[in-house]
Order: structure tokens, then sequence, then C-alpha cells
């Protein structure tokens, strides 16, 4: 799970441990490590060099 404070809860905590599972909290985030974030920067910059301002405008590129 993540960090968030909802999943911290001690309802959370007790129906996790009547089925028998064990919570493992998920490092903190880091975008270095997750090589997804690299794909969406480099999406974002295709994106930016089109200079679509609206959706439709988007739609009407042939690049992407």
């Amino acid at each position: 799970m993540d960090n968030c404070s909802i999943h911290k809860g001690e309802p959370i905590r007790s129906l996790t441990e009547a089925v028998g599972a064990r919570l493992i909290y998920l490092p903190t985030y880091s975008p270095d490590f997750n090589p997804i974030e690299n794909c969406w920067s480099k999406f974002k910059s295709i994106l930016r060099t089109l200079g679509a301002k609206t959706y439709s405008n988007l739609a009407k590129s042939n690049e992407i």
C-alpha cells in the first residue's frame, strides 16, 4: 500500500489482520526509480512541440 493516511488507520489494519494478511507499505515515492516517469516525460515533451492548445487541435495532429 502507499503511505496515504487513510490506509494507515486502525480499521484497515484490523480488516487486513482479520483475513490473515500483513500490511507492507511502499517506500516513499521516488520518480527517479520509476521507469514510466521517463516515458511520460518524453511524451509530454513531444506534445509541447506540437503546440496544440485544445484537444481538437491535438486530435488533428498526424505526428502522434
